[in-house]
């Protein structure tokens, strides 16, 4: 049903397991993504896998802070399993948890690495599946961090946290861990920073130390390929195109707004 494959990471030294679904199957899980669209979403604080929310957003709602606290979630796909999200989702709309039990062998499945059926590694319906399970979450962490004078959002497994106090930002810290835990999942402690203003501040690769912007160097190297193509009458490359449309995105995307400010007491307690 899955091909398993290894693509590697950013750093040239790992890789990251893929668990592409068959075609068939994809084309079954295609239908469900469409249909879970329909009656779930993912909460206000999640930029990742999220209509109409991008890279940019998230790191705007981060700019100009003292200090910024970025946490990884370990083995974010493979440590939802069937069982946790069926105890997480219970409390939301029951259509939810009824689709998923009808079709739990098309969006879970039992690998061989001792887990019960869990989130495939390439489904394209996982990162909308983590969403709605992180969905409570999102919202405890969110009026926490709002109560403490903190910013918060969550892009995929990267949760951020943003805010004047070190000592503050520990402190939600010790209750995203918590709150973590309980849900089966756990931090990738090598992946904790805690940046200062006085370091270079990024955000989901983009530099947020002033306003959001893409690496001085990468600028720089950009602008040099941009002369090189116009000095010889040429189309600047694919990677400097993508590289183009992020700055753009990033000049033309506004800073979100808090959307806790935005909602009352009530909304806010029917969530969490």
């Amino acid at each position: 049903m899955y091909t398993i494959f290894y693509i590697p990471k950013r750093d040239g030294k790992k890789y990251r397991r893929i668990e592409a679904p068959e075609p068939n199957l994809k084309v079954k899980q295609r239908r469900l993504l469409t249909e879970l669209g329909k009656i779930a979403g993912a909460s206000p604080f999640a930029f990742g896998f999220v209509k109409n929310k991008n890279i940019a957003q998230n790191a705007k709602i981060h700019e100009g802070s003292k200090f910024i606290l970025k946490i990884d979630i370990n083995n974010f796909f493979p440590s939802i399993t069937y069982d946790n999200f069926e105890k997480e989702v219970s409390r939301q709309d029951s259509r939810i948890l009824e689709l998923v039990k009808e079709h739990k062998d098309e969006l879970f499945w039992q690998f061989e690495d001792d887990k019960c059926p869990r989130l495939p590694q390439g489904a394209p319906t996982s990162p909308m599946l983590s969403n709605i399970f992180l969905y409570k979450f999102d919202w405890i962490i969110a009026w926490k961090a709002y109560k403490n004078n903190v910013r918060y959002s969550r892009y995929a497994d990267d949760i951020i946290l943003s805010g004047d106090d070190p000592k503050v930002l520990k402190y939600i810290y010790t209750i995203i861990k918590y709150t973590l835990n309980k849900m089966g999942l756990t931090v990738n402690y090598k992946k904790v920073h805690l940046l200062s203003n006085k370091t270079r501040q990024t955000v989901t690769g983009l530099v947020v130390n002033q306003k959001a912007n893409l690496q001085r160097k990468l600028r720089k190297r950009i602008r040099a390929a941009l002369f090189q193509a116009k000095v010889n009458n040429k189309i600047p490359d694919a990677r400097i195109r993508g590289y183009l449309a992020l700055q753009n995105m990033i000049t033309t995307t506004n800073k979100p707004d808090n959307n806790i400010e935005i909602c009352t007491i009530l909304e806010v307690s029917k969530q969490i």
